[in-house]
């Protein structure tokens, strides 16, 4: 189940797309998650004959950070939208759908755990900036 009632409305708004409740995380990509639902369904509606299956969404989650989709009886131009989806969500709050980067729970990267926040939620939830290569080597 999400994390907010303003996700728990995509399984009402698109019924087909949403056989199970499947959307953990955060309001903050309600606009990304709205608009892939809103492409996928016009998309169906207007391409797909009535001998393929419908697409339904199996999880919608954060993962390292960012979007991860996962949907049955997908195509390659679901897929698409998909993955622009998933790239989106690497520039946009979790929390609040502003601006934001990666950031890590820790110091040490390899031990931390990564979200995408803007400032004001990674100094909330005291996580640490994930910098660059670039910015290491610049001198």
């Amino acid at each position: 189940m999400s994390e907010s009632k303003e996700l728990d409305t995509l399984y009402e708004k698109y019924p087909q797309l949403f056989p199970t409740n499947c959307i953990q995380c955060n309001n903050g990509w309600f606009t990304i998650i709205d608009h892939m639902c809103l492409t996928i369904q016009a998309y169906v509606d207007g391409e797909m004959g009535e001998e393929l299956k419908f697409p339904e969404f199996v999880s919608i989650q954060e993962k390292f950070g960012v979007l991860d989709i996962c949907i049955d009886d997908s195509d390659n131009i679901i897929d698409l939208v998909k993955k622009s989806c998933e790239i989106l969500s690497y520039h946009m709050c979790e929390y609040c759908g502003d601006e934001g980067e990666l950031y890590c729970s820790s110091k040490w990267r390899s031990w931390s755990y990564c979200k995408t926040l803007c400032l004001d939620h990674a100094i909330e939830h005291y996580y640490y900036r994930l910098y660059r290569d670039t910015e290491f080597s610049k001198g």
